[in-house]
């Protein structure tokens, strides 16, 4: 299956304070610098499945994210890079009171050849979920289009088939069934023991465990229209 993962990952910084009380000394006890790899690691395991997949994202001189543009290109995935002149951060603060993330407003700019590539694929998988993009990606490629990790705001989910998570939600029940009685065909979640598949009229606990592996395997079924026949064959006793 022709697929394209598409988003955003940049750099992360993550801060680990003594605490944020506005009160005494606060120290800073641990930081580092981080590639959010997700979106890499994803594409390099649905490669290595047997698909064929292009990737488009932002990418940066920083040495990090270099590397990981190397090591895409020698699994085999065609890289479609939003180049960038400046690095991007995401900054993670974490606390004895609770942890904070502030994310860069850096946005996508697709191009002439990244559109393309878009239009070619059979599915497009995505970790944005804002209204605007969706319904841009939605212009461009109408169908099959599947959200990871994230949840959009309901008015999107029009442009969205199914979503992916990899953390259980919130109140699940009540999360799951206002997503599909919203207009959503399916959603699929790691539950750390296996994954949940739901549907309007179905739900099956499915003997998966690992991200990369529920996609590929959910992909397949897809492209041999042989969805049921997975979900049965896979589902927990």
């Amino acid at each position: 299956m022709k697929l394209t993962i598409l988003g955003i990952h940049n750099l992360k910084q993550t801060v680990v304070v003594s605490s944020l009380k506005k009160e005494g000394t606060n120290s800073i006890e641990h930081f580092e610098t981080s590639f959010n790899r997700t979106l890499c690691d994803v594409s390099s395991h649905l490669q290595m499945g047997g698909h064929d997949v292009s990737l488009i994202a932002n990418f940066s001189s920083a040495p990090k994210s270099i590397m990981v543009l190397n090591e895409l290109e020698e699994n085999g995935v065609s890289v479609y890079p939003d180049l960038q002149t400046e690095v991007t951060y995401d900054l993670e603060i974490q606390s004895p009171e609770g942890n904070y993330q502030l994310l860069d407003p850096f946005k996508l700019t697709l191009s002439n050849y990244q559109i393309n590539v878009l239009e070619q694929s059979d599915y497009i998988l995505t970790n944005q979920d804002s209204f605007e993009f969706l319904h841009r990606l939605n212009e461009i490629h109408p169908n099959n289009i599947i959200v990871m990790d994230h949840i959009p705001m309901y008015r999107a989910l029009e442009y969205v088939e199914g979503i992916v998570l990899s953390k259980v939600p919130e109140n699940k029940e009540e999360t799951v069934k206002s997503l599909i009685q919203s207009g959503l065909f399916w959603i699929a979640i790691d539950t750390g023991y296996g994954f949940e598949f739901h549907t309007l009229k179905h739900s099956y606990k499915i003997n998966i465990t690992a991200y990369h592996k529920f996609l590929d395997q959910f992909l397949k079924a897809v492209e041999t229209k042989a969805l049921v026949d997975w979900l049965e064959a896979n589902k927990q006793d």
